[in-house]
């Protein structure tokens, strides 16, 4: 008997020529995500509301942030180095989302708000808007990949990280890499988001090696 061993994928910047990749990626992790179903519950609309939020945000995010990706492109991490909160972004102000989602936008807005609302001020951070990983692939190391590839460079430069878990799933993966919950917050007739703070690690962080 021959046995393959299979190689976790490589971990790199993600660049221009990734982007149609990174939109397919993230379109699917939104698109039947439970705050996804809130933003925009009609699955038609949704598809296409998920498809250019995801192309708006990659764009935006290869720009001003840093992306993240495994080398095969089934996941990828969204960062964004913060000095300050006025420095964040929402991308409910792009005009061209409110002409696909129509009477939802208002959804779009208040998520904006009410993170914005509770972002920490006053420490200069690196904030994980996405870590999205293709749907049936999840639990397979991916996440948490990409996770300690960006841990190893914030804990090297003394940089803490912020994350606003949407499910318990993505609460306990950030619980097993060294994040502490903050108050959480509830979205205005919207879902309840917990708001996550890792501190830069002098030992390197978790060696927790439970999969995502």
């Amino acid at each position: 008997m021959i046995t393959t061993l299979k190689l976790a994928p490589g971990i790199r910047r993600a660049t221009p020529e990734d982007v149609g990749s990174i939109v397919g990626l993230l379109t699917e992790a939104f698109l039947y995500s439970g705050i996804g179903s809130w933003l925009v519950p009609r699955l038609e609309t949704r598809r296409r509301a998920c498809g250019l939020y995801s192309h708006i945000r990659t764009e935006h995010a290869l720009t001003v942030g840093w992306v993240d990706v495994t080398d095969d492109l089934n996941s990828a991490a969204f960062w964004y180095p913060l000095a300050e909160v006025s420095e964040l972004w929402v991308p409910s102000s792009d005009t061209r989302l409110g002409l696909v989602c129509g009477q939802f936008m208002h959804r779009f807005v208040a998520l904006d708000e009410a993170m914005r609302r509770h972002h920490p001020a006053g420490n200069p951070h690196h904030y994980l808007a996405f870590l999205a990983v293709r749907p049936g692939l999840q639990r397979c190391g991916l996440g948490t990949s990409l996770l300690r590839h960006h841990h190893a460079y914030l804990d090297a430069e003394n940089i803490s990280a912020y994350v606003e878990a949407i499910d318990p799933a993505g609460r306990a993966l950030f619980h097993r890499h060294d994040y502490q919950d903050r108050h959480g917050f509830q979205v205005p007739d919207g879902p309840q988001l917990c708001p996550m703070w890792r501190a830069p690690q002098p030992d390197g962080g978790a060696a927790d090696s439970a999969k995502n």
